[in-house]
């Protein structure tokens, strides 16, 4: 037998053990997805927000916590306690969930779950990157009752636990829709809408 048969036929043999193990497998196995990947798949818990009722304000202005912007959009957010204890939002955000929102007793006004599945990621001229929503029926009830009462408090925006933002309720907002701004990138903002729809 000649040195090209002998490549010949060991290559018949592989064709034909590729053929059986692809014959073998399932019929849906679906794309393969790093783990870092897989949690941009649907969570609209992800999405939360909170009301930063420990935070001073001209409502409150004995409450616990003093909260200041550090720097632009997407560079966070300094809370300082009484004794002059400092929590920086980007290198601790665990510790503004546990200390200033108290997580533990204070439970999310409205999450993604009260979203309609269709959150989109934009680039708006004055706000930077932003994720546009639309509430459900409850969850614009819910939002849309929250924003009357707490008129010129502070509303947390957190996605995976992180502060993207925490605006000044100004006015009621009744239309079921908002705009969240605040995403350090055009990416984190798109995974956010992907991860809410």
């Amino acid at each position: 037998m000649s040195k090209y048969s002998l490549y010949g036929v060991v290559v018949v043999i592989l064709v034909a053990l590729v053929a059986v193990v692809v014959r073998n497998m399932p019929a849906k196995t679906g794309p393969l997805i790093p783990a870092r990947m897989a949690s941009n798949r649907h969570n609209p818990d992800a999405l939360k927000f909170y009301h930063l009722k420990n935070v001073q304000t001209s409502n409150n202005p004995l409450a616990a916590w003093k909260m200041t912007k550090n720097g632009g959009v997407g560079s966070g957010y300094i809370f300082m306690d009484p004794h002059g204890q400092l929590i920086d939002s980007i290198k601790d955000p665990r510790g503004v969930l546990e200390k200033v929102v108290d997580v533990k007793h204070n439970q999310p006004i409205v999450t993604g779950k009260d979203l309609v599945p269709n959150a989109q990621a934009n680039l708006d001229p004055a706000a930077g990157n932003v994720l546009e929503i639309q509430f459900n029926e409850a969850g614009s009830k819910k939002f849309a009752e929250f924003t009357r009462r707490n008129v010129d408090e502070y509303l947390a925006v957190f996605f995976e636990d992180k502060l993207i933002t925490a605006p000044n309720i100004k006015i009621a907002i009744t239309g079921g829709k908002a705009q969240i701004s605040g995403f350090p990138s055009p990416q984190e903002a798109k995974r956010a809408a992907e991860m809410l729809n």
